[in-house]
């Protein structure tokens, strides 16, 4: 099927673009390393989920638990399936202060709990998809969102920087 699309796209005198990563770097198994990492970047001190785990839980006892998660992260990931349990929340509504009337929703700002063991498969797999992308290029040179060591900072001293240029070199600037 793959030669068959290419000789369809070659007809077409476009250029398949080879990916720069192998798939199997990509889909490579969730190591115990990985599972250590994100652990250690939770917060102890965070509320449980609906599974009623913490994360001290899950700290404490790390050298038992890793070997069970590394299975069970590794499953996840290969079958493209969550537990059901990291998909429900516990929420909480917590009273915004100085509202006038407590008695209105918009007086309260919920919180969801998830599931401490679901929010480390994400940040497992959160880690692995930034670094494909970093490693694709596909991050854009002005991008300053979600990507580590920008802020909004950045963004504006970018757009101060171009305007001044522009100014200098008598050209006007728009933003939208």
């Amino acid at each position: 099927m793959e030669h068959q699309v290419r000789n369809v796209v070659h007809s077409e005198h476009c250029r398949i673009r080879e990916p720069a990563y192998q798939p199997e770097e990509y889909n490579r198994e969730i190591s115990r390393e990985d599972i250590d990492r994100a652990l250690s970047k939770m917060n102890q001190n965070a509320s449980p989920g609906p599974d009623a785990i913490l994360p001290i839980m899950l700290s404490k006892a790390k050298n038992a638990v890793v070997p069970y998660l590394h299975t069970l992260f590794n499953q996840c990931w290969n079958v493209g399936k969550l537990p059901s349990v990291w998909k429900k929340d516990d929420r909480i509504y917590l009273p915004k202060p100085g509202k006038p009337d407590y008695h209105v929703e918009k007086a309260y700002r919920p919180l969801s709990l998830n599931s401490v063991v679901g929010k480390s498969f994400e940040s497992t797999a959160t880690f692995r998809y930034v670094w494909f992308l970093h490693t694709e290029h596909q991050v854009n040179a002005y991008t300053f969102a979600y990507v580590r060591g920008s802020s909004t900072t950045h963004a504006l001293l970018y757009v101060i920087n171009a305007i001044k240029k522009d100014f200098q070199d008598n050209r006007s600037t728009a933003l939208i």
